[in-house]
C-alpha cells in the first residue's frame, strides 16, 4: 500500500498546521476556450499529502498518453 505512512498515523490525531497550496484546474470559459482556474487552499497536513500523490499520478498518466500517441 503506498499510503502506509499515512495509514500508520493515528486516527485521532489532529494538528492546525496548515499549508497552502495553488489549486489549478482546466475549465472552459463562457466562449468554450479552456482556461486554467486557480486558487490557493489551505490544506491539513494528510490533505496536502494526498493532494501532492494524486498529482503525481495525473503526471504519470498524461506521460503514458504522450508515449501512447508517439508510438502510433
Amino acid at each position: 500500500m503506498r499510503f502506509r505512512t499515512l495509514a500508520a498515523v493515528h486516527p485521532e490525531f489532529t494538528t492546525d498546521a496548515r499549508a497552502p497550496l495553488v489549486m489549478v484546474v482546466n475549465v472552459t470559459d463562457e466562449h468554450g476556450t479552456v482556461v486554467p482556474l486557480h486558487w490557493i487552499e489551505d490544506l491539513d497536513w494528510k490533505a496536502y499529502a494526498i493532494t501532492w500523490r494524486l498529482h503525481a499520478i495525473d503526471h504519470l498518466r498524461q506521460a503514458k498518453r504522450v508515449l501512447a500517441a508517439l508510438s502510433r
